[in-house]
C-alpha cells in the first residue's frame, strides 16, 4: 500500500492490518513469491527483519545504524539492542548482509 501510494511509511507502521501475511511457503498450492532485482554494488547493506525490529525502530534510525561502522554482527547486535530498549513488544529477528565484489549491473 506504501508502495502504490495508499498510505505513507508512517500509517503503514500503524495500520491495523499491518501484520498480515499475504504469502506463506506452504501454505497454498501454486505458491508465487513476490521477487524484485536490486543490483548491488561493493559495500551495499541489505537488512532482512521482522516486524519486531521495524515497530520499535524508526527508518531513519535503522538507516543511521546500518549505515554505522562495525561488523554486521555488531551492527545486527545494535538493532537488536536498540529494538529490545524501545520496547521489545514482539521477537526480533535481523539478517544484515554487505556485497563485496562486483557490480552486478550489466551494461
Amino acid at each position: 500500500m506504501v508502495t502504490v501510494g495508499v498510505l505513507t511509511r508512517d500509517e503503514a507502521r500503524r495500520h491495523p492490518d499491518k501484520n498480515e501475511v499475504l504469502r506463506a511457503i506452504g501454505m497454498t498450492v501454486g505458491f508465487a513469491p513476490e521477487m524484485n532485482l536490486c543490483p548491488l554494488t561493493s559495500g551495499d547493506r541489505v537488512l532482512l527483519c521482522s516486524d519486531g525490529l521495524w515497530e520499535m525502530l524508526s527508518d531513519q534510525e535503522i538507516a543511521d545504524v546500518t549505515g554505522g561502522d562495525g561488523s554486521m554482527r555488531q551492527i545486527a547486535t545494535q538493532l537488536v539492542d536498540r529494538a529490545n530498549h524501545s520496547g521489545g513488544h514482539d521477537n526480533i529477528s535481523v539478517v544484515l548482509y554487505e556485497h563485496h565484489g562486483r557490480s552486478a549491473r550489466k551494461s
